[in-house]
């Protein structure tokens, strides 16, 4: 399983590699239904390739993407996790939530997604999303920690347990497809604390 920094830096690498290759892919960056795709698919390919034994559901609980790992014993999977109950058929699923993860274009809306994810059980949780620069540089980082605070709050006052979920928060620039602040947190210590670049 991927740490947030390994999964963070190869998001990174593999949309720099996309944006070297298809200098277009720029263009597409304002158009929800152009972009998330692209986003979507460079992030579930990252993991497909490297969790070979995962399976990917869209949509699963109503989540963007979700990999599972299927836990049934040989006998289950040999019968595609039908069993016998009191001589009746019955399905099981077995199945353990290693990555949970929601895209959000809106910069104003993903604290929803946050919510959302705060009431699962996954190995990690997820979040690929956007925001404001603001007017200086440093407004970036400031702006997107008064946020995170308050999904932090908002965490905890909904489901406090959460806090102590592995979490994996990447946001984009709304303005414009920027690479160099491209930027990510991961929860340590029940805060949100940003993963430094390497």
């Amino acid at each position: 399983m991927f740490t947030e920094e390994n999964l963070f830096n190869a998001v990174k690498k593999a949309l720099e590699k996309a944006c070297q290759d298809n200098p277009k892919i720029a263009e597409s960056y304002h158009v929800s239904r152009l972009w998330t795709p692209i986003i979507k698919s460079l992030v579930e390919n990252i993991l497909l390739e490297a969790e070979p034994l995962l399976y990917r559901e869209r949509e699963y609980y109503r989540v963007d993407s979700m990999f599972l790992e299927d836990r049934k014993t040989p006998e289950e999977k040999e019968t595609n996790g039908i069993i016998r109950v009191e001589g009746k058929e019955f399905w099981v699923y077995k199945r353990k939530i290693v990555y949970a993860i929601e895209y959000e274009n809106n910069k104003k809306s993903w604290a929803d997604e946050a919510d959302k994810l705060s009431h699962l059980r996954a190995g990690m949780k997820v979040i690929l999303a956007y925001s404001e620069t603001g007017k200086k540089p440093s407004d970036y980082l400031q702006i997107l920690k008064a946020k995170l605070s308050a999904v932090r709050s908002m965490i905890e006052e909904g489901q406090s347990e959460a806090l102590t979920d592995r979490w994996l928060l990447c946001f984009l620039p709304s303005e414009a497809l920027d690479l160099h602040r491209f930027v990510a947190f991961k929860m340590a210590q029940k805060q949100f604390v940003q993963i430094l670049n390497s």
